[in-house]
């Protein structure tokens, strides 16, 4: 309970640090706007730009770009249990930062939620609580966050259980209760009662009102999951482009929509009261709903950080709006105001997108202030989110999952390997150079080593290893007036009691084919192989799999002919395959055998079942389960002996 408060008090400071610059910078852009025409178009263009280039350098080294916010949450859950690294999420939170006061197209929620998230999980590691409580702390982030941003505190615990937590976990909601209300007595005590938009109260006319919202919500049930679809393929998009210049190439498209459509800019809270004022003729809201829709494209396909809930809200509204407008114009005074149904479409399309829709029945009471808004805020909510659904069953975290191979298993998280340490790993092989030595003179060395891995060493203490391969490579001219420090790989050492988990997350780490292992004293006693560690944890993963491997079907009888026999293998991923996609790779073409499942490493030395998809990019540190007949398995296992695992 007191890390709740604690994490309350950090969402709530963040979420209106993040109100803040969002408000700063609608205002700057409204006077760049005003300045002279040449100008201000060069500046429109240009801000946005400069924003994605500082985000890409930002980012460079993030190994799942685009990922920031709840799918990054719940994707923890799957990998660390919860943990969340500190320094990660408020980096994440600062490029958030830069992209929204740059005009980006993207919602704030998601990066100020785990950074929120990563304080509760600091302190629950602190504090020596079980792994569920971690989880719990990582979602009082997100209820803080969301609370201090929309001062909607019911909405926001219901949203943090429905999605982060994946259901009603009955005991986590009374942290998640606290930390809500810390922010809001936060948010209220500093900034007031204001929400950040002015929503008006909701009306309702009569029954007829509800048929035009099942209508809404449908609408906009089918408007998410092509939005979902679109951003899951402009991020599949392969640009010839180095890593920073994606997003400021992004940035700089985002600026000429907002040329356009000056409502796309940013975060988009203060359209959307404009929106719910009816201040915009039908046209421009219509312009409007169009403009978001590529802007928010565009931010997050360049891997511009941020998420999908603001600019769902924005969509929403101004769709709801504009099916008002519609409903009106066939019977005028016979519905509500174009207002109302605003509200209602603002969170059927969170509800769509986000596959929450109690948390939209929650939200549009409490940004409506009005009970009897629950009911349209159902049947638009349930309705999008159904619909959305129907057409594709991943929500938009559940998509950001997808990319990273993720997907929320239904029984345990992960397998965990078998408790043993690296002994029967050991290589003693140890061939080992002086770290001073001269790097040129390694190259005359390099035909007499007896290992493919040497370890440096300075003294007694070892300082890292060097791939002949790699050393190979270089040119003499390269290597004058450098040592061999220079070249090597910094691997850190094993202790030779380690557990193989531990051992497989050191080596995701980095790409060496090996690393030393010493004893207490710090002495070298030999090496663990990348080759023999995967190979190890494939075998053992493979116990999951037994059941469906090395079985003959009965004859049918003695006259039918014998069927295939259909075995199960685990291997590691070959070294010629990582980076490709499995359809790339094209298994059952070149080897005639299916992909049954993928394991993938984490960062706690356990695997979690990958999404078996064609689009699935392949790591150094994946288990391939495969199924096919013998001597398909066998050839591929060649080429496992030929090439070597990653």
């Amino acid at each position: 309970m007191l890390a709740s408060v604690v994490v309350g008090v950090c969402g709530g400071l963040l979420a209106l640090g993040f109100r803040t610059l969002i408000d700063v910078a609608w205002w700057l852009f409204a006077r760049v706007r005003a300045l002279d025409s040449v100008l201000s178009v060069l500046l429109v263009l240009g801000i946005p730009a400069v924003g994605g280039l500082v985000v890409g350098l930002l980012l460079r080294d993030e190994p799942v770009p685009g990922d920031h916010g709840m799918a990054g949450i719940r994707a923890s859950f799957i990998t660390t249990g919860g943990v969340l690294k500190t320094s990660t999420a408020m980096l994440r939170a600062l490029a958030c930062a830069v992209t929204t006061t740059s005009g980006g197209s993207a919602g704030c929620e998601g990066p100020v939620a785990r950074a929120a998230g990563a304080v509760g999980s600091w302190l629950a590691k602190r504090l020596g609580l079980h792994q569920s409580r971690i989880q719990i702390l990582a979602a009082c982030g997100v209820s803080a966050s969301l609370t201090g941003l929309f001062n909607t505190p019911i909405a926001a615990v219901v949203f943090a259980t429905e999605v982060v937590l994946g259901g009603y976990a009955i005991r986590g909601l009374a942290p998640l209760v606290v930390s809500a209300g810390t922010a809001t007595v936060v948010v209220r005590w500093v900034a007031g009662q204001e929400a950040p938009f002015d929503v008006p109260p909701f009306v309702l006319k009569g029954p007829v009102d509800l048929v035009v919202h099942l209508a809404l919500g449908l609408v906009c049930g089918a408007l998410a999951a092509g939005f979902i679809h679109g951003l899951d393929r402009l991020h599949a998009v392969r640009l010839p482009l180095p890593g920073p210049l994606r997003p400021a190439l992004g940035g700089l498209l985002v600026g000429a929509v907002v040329l356009f459509v000056p409502g796309a800019l940013g975060v988009g809270y203060p359209v959307l009261t404009e929106v719910f004022r009816g201040d915009m003729a039908l046209p421009l809201v219509a312009v409007l709903l169009v403009g978001k829709l590529v802007a928010t494209g565009i931010t997050l396909g360049s891997r511009g950080a941020g998420g999908v809930f603001a600019p769902s809200l924005v969509v929403g509204a101004a769709l709801g709006w504009i099916v008002g407008r519609g409903a009106d114009a066939i019977a005028p005074g016979t519905f509500a105001p174009p207002a109302s149904f605003a509200a209602a479409g603002m969170v059927a399309m969170v509800a769509a997108v986000t596959h929450a829709p109690f948390t939209a029945a929650v939200l549009i009471v409490e940004c409506t202030r009005g009970y009897h808004a629950i009911l349209p805020g159902v049947v638009a909510g349930v309705a999008a989110s159904m619909l959305a659904s129907a057409i594709r069953d991943e929500s938009a975290y559940g998509v950001a999952l997808g990319r990273q191979g993720l997907r929320i298993p239904s029984g345990r998280h992960a397998t965990e390997l078998t408790p043993s340490t690296i002994q029967p790993l050991l290589d003693p092989l140890r061939d080992t150079v002086p770290a001073a030595l001269p790097a040129v003179e390694l190259l005359n060395r390099i035909p007499a080593a007896r290992s493919s891995v040497l370890v440096v060493a300075d003294g007694k203490r070892v300082v890292g290893v060097l791939s002949t391969r790699a050393v190979s490579r270089h040119e003499p001219a390269e290597l004058e007036g450098k040592d061999v420090t220079a070249i090597m790989t910094d691997t850190g050492t094993l202790r030779d009691d380690d557990s193989v988990a531990r051992a497989l997350v050191q080596f995701m780490r980095h790409d060496a084919p090996a690393m030393p292992v010493v004893d207490e004293g710090e002495g070298l006693v030999g090496l663990v192989w990348r080759s023999d560690l995967m190979d190890f944890c494939a075998h053992d993963l493979l116990r999951d799999y037994l059941h469906l491997g090395s079985v003959e079907l009965p004859s049918m009888s003695e006259t039918s002919p014998r069927p295939l026999r259909h075995d199960v293998v685990a291997l590691p991923v070959p070294r010629s395959f990582v980076g490709k996609t499995l359809r790339e790779v094209d298994l059952g073409k070149r080897f005639g055998v299916v992909c049954a499942g993928i394991r993938r490493a984490t960062d706690t030395g356990a695997f979690v079942a990958a999404q078996v998809s064609p689009s699935l990019e392949l790591r150094a540190d994946d288990v391939l389960i495969l199924t096919g007949n013998a001597l398909d398995l066998e050839r591929l296992n060649h080429l496992m002996d030929d090439d070597g695992p990653a």
